[in-house]
């Protein structure tokens, strides 16, 4: 009975341990809401833009953007891992409306791949990037 005991809390101890230490969610949508460089948080530039990341529980994004009083629109789909802290977006689709503009951003192009590491800060998850070899943090918040 005492070995069955300990055998139980020591159980309960490695999936409490496993659950505190577990990889915040990602899952839900994301608001474009600022960026971080060189040592200063600056919110976002341009409040006409309106740009949302979708993560779902199956492995797939959504990633679309626009501008108020603008006709540019831009949407792809993908799949998408989160592990070890890195996250890999693959371009799987992209909306055959898109405006002609959407194509100068090099993530919006089929079979595109990026890897970028990436930190949850409360209801934010900063992605990293670099200009000019300095660390540049595009960060969304969560809004549900």
């Amino acid at each position: 009975m005492r070995r069955a005991f300990r055998i139980l809390t020591a159980s309960t101890l490695l999936l409490f341990s496993a659950l505190c230490f577990a990889q915040e969610s990602i899952e839900g949508l994301w608001k474009y809401d600022g960026f971080f460089y060189q040592e200063h948080r600056f919110e976002n530039p341009n409040p006409d833009l309106h740009l949302y990341f979708t993560f779902f529980a199956n492995g797939r994004h959504r990633l679309e953007w626009w501008r108020e009083n603008d006709q540019e629109y831009c949407e792809r789909t993908g799949s998408m891992e989160l592990k070890d802290s890195n996250l890999t977006l693959t371009t799987e689709w992209l909306n055959p409306k898109n405006h002609a503009n959407c194509g100068k951003d090099p993530d919006m192009r089929l079979n595109r791949v990026t890897t970028s590491p990436v930190e949850f800060k409360g209801d934010e998850l900063w992605m990293q990037l670099e200009i000019d070899g300095k660390p540049f943090f595009y960060i969304v918040k969560r809004i549900r």
